[in-house]
């Protein structure tokens, strides 16, 4: 019942962890002076996460995908 108490849908939740993901992986690498460093990070999280992002990818509607 807790997942309930946070999430309505399973959409709901794959979207908090792709955004939590997503903040980990820039994890204050945002600026302009590192940038780079930031999106390296972002390549490396999908990576590491393939076989989610796929899944993602494939079972959820690109307006859903879009929106995330």
């Amino acid at each position: 019942m807790a997942f309930y108490y946070h999430f309505q849908y399973l959409y709901d939740l794959t979207e908090w962890i792709l955004i939590e993901d997503a903040r980990k992986a820039l994890n204050e690498k945002k600026d302009y002076a590192h940038w780079k460093e930031g999106l390296s990070n972002i390549f490396e999280a999908v990576y590491i996460n393939k076989p989610f992002i796929l899944n993602v990818y494939h079972d959820i509607s690109r307006d859903k995908i879009e929106k995330i």
